[in-house]
């Protein structure tokens, strides 16, 4: 099945539309139960699950822009202009409030909602379509599994404390106002998700059809989500446990130096291990970011910074030839064939095999292994065309290389602040400096400067406010006690 081919499923997508609006809008508490008619006359076949399970996809593809946004938007490596992004440029800039329109999480939810769902019903046509067996099933939930637990992963990391939801919101049973669970409740209810996917997840199915051996979950994605979520944790062991696995897997490697680019076009790559799909030969499939964003002509709303341009060596391939966001705009970096406009479906790399080796290269070094760990770090240096890192005896020299190594290695790919941010957690926040002066860099005015650093020192700042419209919804939440004042 290809998941982005929704419209093969449009007389079954009626009966989800049920589904669907039960998360539209904002108000993502504010439901009303239609599960007799859904169990009564959706779910008898194979092929209404799978459409189930690709309303899931689309629903997370729907995420893709938000998590680029998130993953850049209050770091150094962007800045965005244009009315059309005017609340995320105050949050840019430190000027949040639960009340701003960009300020939103429903989008996760949404897809949440679909995982649950999917799982919570799917058993339901066991007995009424031989086609449909209990190990599809299985495999079908450890795709929702992998896609709620990475949605749960963006959350914590945009919010920290989030109401954690794993029922579908399609029965009056269901507690509509639930509060929010922290940051380490929620992370810990993953891991044992997750672990329990793996069990059931398929691995070398589809090995041959790139669009699915990396465009939907399996063993492998869940591995590395499972290692990034160690690895925010601190739990550097157990973070390396899961590299390993990827590693000796042999599915995985780093493409050339010369064949660098076909990450990203044409994409699915032998580095790839999880992208989301577009295909702008399907209505309603192109990513996001072409619309207003990142448009392949005339004006965007985004654009790389001093920082982002002047860190790379002229000589490194992950420049782009001189902008990072040609990775999205080219076909090619050596001829610069610029895509058309039936090309605005780059997938959104979410994992790749550069990620386990990064990974792998800082659990080496914060377990007591420098030399090893910039062993590691200098296979992505080297690739990238620009020598080698030279060793250190000093941590704190090895974490600022590495930083500045995934700064350049995944440029505009949605992980600046959440690297900056997982650096400046670790040890219990002991180092703010590198998190502080970035936020601190976006202000000239003196006046600003001061009262946003007697405001930084609250580590609560580093993530948003719960949305007001979901406040407003749920009496259960409790206000991120930083905006809350």
């Amino acid at each position: 099945m290809k998941i982005y081919k929704i419209k093969k499923y449009m007389k079954n997508m009626m009966v989800i539309s049920l589904l669907l609006v039960l998360v539209s809008c904002d108000k993502w508490l504010d439901l009303e139960p239609e599960n007799d008619l859904i169990r009564q006359e959706f779910w008898q076949t194979k092929d209404d699950v799978d459409a189930v399970l690709a309303a899931m996809y689309d629903a997370f593809r729907e995420t893709s822009l938000e998590s680029l946004i998130w993953g850049e938007l209050r770091a150094d490596m962007i800045f965005i202009t244009g009315t059309d992004f005017a609340d995320y440029a105050r949050i840019a800039r430190s000027d949040i409030s639960p009340t701003n329109g960009a300020v939103k999480w429903s989008e996760y939810y949404f897809a949440i909602n679909l995982a649950n769902t999917l799982m919570e019903y799917s058993g339901d046509v066991l007995e009424k379509d031989y086609q449909f067996t209990e190990q599809l099933k299985l495999s079908y939930d450890a795709e929702a599994i992998f896609i709620r637990a990475l949605c749960y992963f963006y959350l914590v990391r945009v919010w920290k404390d989030v109401p954690l939801i794993l029922k579908a919101s399609t029965s009056d049973t269901v507690n509509f106002y639930v509060p929010k669970n922290t940051e380490y409740e929620v992370l810990d209810f993953l891991i044992n998700d997750l672990k329990y996917a793996e069990t059931i997840a398929y691995d070398m199915q589809n090995l041959n059809y790139p669009v699915v051996f990396r465009g939907r979950a399996n063993l492998y994605s869940i591995q590395t989500l499972l290692a990034d979520i160690y690895l925010w944790l601190e739990q550097y062991d157990q973070c390396l446990e899961y590299c390993e696995k990827i590693i000796g897997s042999g599915f995985y490697s780093l493409l050339s130096e010369e064949n660098w680019f076909s990450l990203y076009y044409p994409g699915n790559s032998q580095e790839s291990i999880f992208e989301i799909q577009y295909n702008d030969g399907y209505d309603f499939e192109e990513n996001p970011m072409y619309e207003k964003f990142l448009p392949l002509s005339g004006i965007g709303a985004v654009y790389p910074t001093n920082i982002a341009l002047t860190m790379f060596d002229r000589e490194d391939i992950r420049l782009c030839a001189g902008n990072p966001w040609y990775k999205y705009l080219k076909k090619s970096i050596t001829s610069f064939i610029n895509r058309d406009n039936s090309e605005r479906d780059a997938n959104f790399l979410y994992y790749r095999y550069s990620d386990i080796l990064l990974m792998k290269s800082e659990c080496l070094a914060e377990t007591g292994k420098l030399k090893e760990a910039y062993q590691q770090l200098n296979e992505i240096v080297n690739r990238a065309g620009v020598g080698s890192v030279e060793l250190t005896e000093s941590i704190f020299q090895y974490r600022e290389s590495l930083l500045n190594e995934r700064a350049k290695e995944f440029a505009m790919e949605g992980k600046r602040w959440f690297d900056v941010l997982r650096f400046t957690k670790k040890d219990k926040y002991a180092d703010k400096n590198k998190i502080t002066s970035i936020i601190l860099s976006k202000f000239s005015n003196p006046n600003d400067l001061e009262r946003l650093k007697a405001r930084i020192k609250d580590t609560m700042f580093y993530y948003l406010p719960i949305p007001q419209i979901d406040m407003d919804v749920n009496k259960a939440l409790v206000q991120n006690p930083f905006y809350d004042r």
